[in-house]
């Protein structure tokens, strides 16, 4: 082969590449809302123009401006590099280091090589006293070794990044890492071959045909291991099958996707409104309209009075690097939650009224427990609770308690003359006396049959025989009519006082029941009072008539 067929085919072989580079950026471009997709497409595209301008530098018809090839090979030389390096951090999986201030850093060294490039003449810093003469070599000057160092580190730093992926990624990943790590290493190493000159063919460089290997590597990982497909592919797997409407929106407002729960939920046909105005396209459901163009991010409950339904809703900004970019927006339908979130509040309303009513209830049968139900007042038990608690408290303040044993003068005789009819009204008349002559924190109790007790706090034995003379007094002037009958009755009350008559409750209404005795035996209708055993403690009273 001589060395003008070898030129030649060298020549063809880069514009080769330049298609296939180009052929390859242009299938990631139709993907780029694939994370890593846009960065590959911009390094592919810095390879094509890097192939695409060194091919017309050598091309015979092209050779009085080969300068001009030359330097303008440089715009595809630097983009390389830095966009190659985005897309190692996407595809790893360090994607959120790909941002405005990462650009803008990665965007300083192609800036000053193009500024070297075309000020060459001046400073020779870049080109090294260029030779477009056939058979010489480019040496570059410090410039050129200067980027050449810094394209090695941004490619070291991507291989790094992709054999990183490697090894942590599934074995579906791992093995696209494989095909693009191989691919990278294999380019590389053609373009340090021609920089050091290792090769003897002068004006051969080797780093368009690693493009060419990298682009059939790419295009393989591509097609056979779907490199660009895994978020496509994870669409379909969870968008298109979720059951929440998922819309999302561009900086525009406009419809720009959805999934089929969208269509189905709003009765929406997705080849009328994808790419219409939210307005137009949702102008049946004017509540979500509005909820989608009050604010940027909105999260709450949407009423659709139409079919009577309740849509949960939230909004979320999309980040983009736009200030105003698109928004995500989920619809979620409640209505179902919402009518059993009503039952169960009737259900609790019901519950609590019911829990109201037993409780009523509890407390109405403790009342009953305690309390006589011919007189209403308290009975024996009561009176036993009670008047335990008030003696431990006497002796804790050290007052005075008395009691009052009361007793119908002649009850028998009523029950047997005038039948047990009569006896009632007799013992309901004394319980009706007893609750309105009582003070707060007297306890009134039917103590059995036709003997009641009343136990007074804090009064000494003379307040106590004091009143209740004036229970005897008032009660002697009542007239009971059941019936046709008038009744008059008296009762006879004995009094007894702790601590003047007793230490205990039960001695104590031993003590107000022998008084009680001993009034009957004098003759009833009157007021005794317990005889005095031993002489008492220092007791203050606070009861007073």
């Amino acid at each position: 082969m001589t060395a003008e067929t070898a030129h030649t085919a060298y020549v063809a072989l880069l514009l080769l590449t330049a298609l296939f580079a180009a052929w390859v950026a242009t299938v990631a471009w139709r993907r780029r809302r694939a994370p890593a997709a846009l960065p590959l497409a911009i390094t592919l595209v810095g390879a094509t123009w890097w192939s695409l301008s060194f091919a017309l530098e050598l091309l015979p018809v092209f050779e009085p401006t080969r300068l001009f090839w030359f330097k303008l090979m440089f715009a595809g030389v630097v983009v390389v590099p830095a966009g190659f390096l985005a897309f190692a951090l996407q595809f790893s999986g360090f994607g959120r280091y790909v941002n405005r201030t990462t650009v803008a850093l990665l965007a300083i060294e192609p800036i000053l090589v193009q500024l070297m490039v075309w000020t060459d003449p001046l400073h020779g810093l870049l080109l090294g006293g260029y030779d477009a003469t056939p058979g010489t070599r480019f040496v570059g000057g410090a410039g050129f070794w200067l980027h050449s160092g810094y394209s090695y580190l941004l490619l070291l730093a991507a291989l790094a990044l992709i054999a990183l992926r490697c090894v942590r990624a599934p074995s579906f990943q791992r093995r696209q890492a494989r095909v693009l790590l191989a691919g990278t290493l294999i380019s590389t190493a053609a373009n340090a071959v021609t920089i050091l000159h290792i090769i003897p063919w002068p004006r051969i460089d080797l780093t368009p045909i690693g493009f060419t290997i990298v682009c059939a590597f790419g295009a393989f990982a591509l097609f056979r291991f779907g490199l660009l497909d895994l978020i496509p592919v994870a669409r379909e797997a969870i968008v298109e099958r979720m059951t929440d409407a998922v819309l999302v929106l561009d900086a525009d407002n406009r419809i720009i996707d959805m999934n089929p729960a969208t269509a189905a939920m709003l009765h929406l046909n997705p080849q009328q409104v994808l790419g219409a105005p939210l307005d137009s396209a949702l102008a049946a459901w004017p509540e979500i309209i509005a909820a989608c163009s009050a604010i940027p991010e909105y999260q709450g409950e949407v009423k659709l009075p139409q079919d009577h339904r309740c849509i949960d809703m939230r909004i979320t900004p999309l980040a983009t690097e736009r200030p105003s970019g698109g928004r995500l927006v989920v619809l979620r339908d409640v209505s179902h939650v919402k009518h059993i979130e009503s039952e169960l509040r009737d259900t609790n309303r019901q519950l609590r009224q019911k829990l109201t009513e037993i409780e009523e209830l509890q407390q109405r049968l403790t009342e009953q427990a305690m309390r006589d139900p011919l007189t209403g007042l308290y009975n024996r038990r009561f009176l036993e609770e009670s008047l335990d608690r008030e003696l431990a408290k006497a002796r804790r303040t050290q007052t005075p308690l008395s009691v009052a044993v009361i007793d119908l003068d002649h009850f028998k005789h009523v029950n047997d003359a005038h039948g047990h009819h009569a006896g009632d009204r007799l013992l309901i008349a004394v319980g009706d006396l007893l609750r309105s002559y009582i003070r707060g924190g007297d306890v009134a109790c039917r103590y059995g049959g036709e003997e009641f007790v009343v136990v007074m706090p804090g009064a000494s034995l003379e307040v106590a025989a004091d009143r209740a003379e004036a229970w005897r007094y008032a009660f002697a002037k009542i007239k009971i009519a059941p019936e046709t009958i008038n009744l008059k009755a008296t009762f006879t009350v004995g009094v007894a006082c702790f601590p003047l008559n007793a230490a205990s409750a039960d001695k104590l209404l031993e003590a107000a029941d022998q008084a009680m005795y001993a009034a009957k035996a004098a003759g009833r209708d009157r007021v005794a009072v317990a005889h005095v055993q031993k002489p008492p403690p220092m007791v203050r009273s606070t009861r007073n008539e």
